[in-house]
């Protein structure tokens, strides 16, 4: 969860740059670890959560199937215009 965090607050809502060796640098994704799964199982280990924050607030459920599909076809849809 802390390399979310930090692509979160150091890339996606924030760009950070650091000064290193005369130029400009991004944070390297590279160096915090991620791999490909982690990101599936950081949204499975959310799902509940937010099932539970949608029951207290909006008195509702949430349709993951439904949800999934939406997302999948958004993202397509996105890389195929790209």
């Amino acid at each position: 969860m802390n390399a979310f965090s930090t692509i979160r607050k150091k890339i996606s809502a924030h760009i950070e740059v650091k000064y290193v060796a005369d130029k400009y640098q991004f944070v390297d994704l590279g160096h915090l670890g991620l791999i490909w799964g982690d990101l599936k199982y950081a949204i499975e280990q959310m799902q509940r959560l937010i099932e539970l924050l949608q029951l207290l607030i909006r008195n509702s459920g949430m349709a993951w199937g439904l949800e999934k599909e939406r997302i999948y076809k958004a993202g397509k849809e996105f890389w195929t215009t790209i």
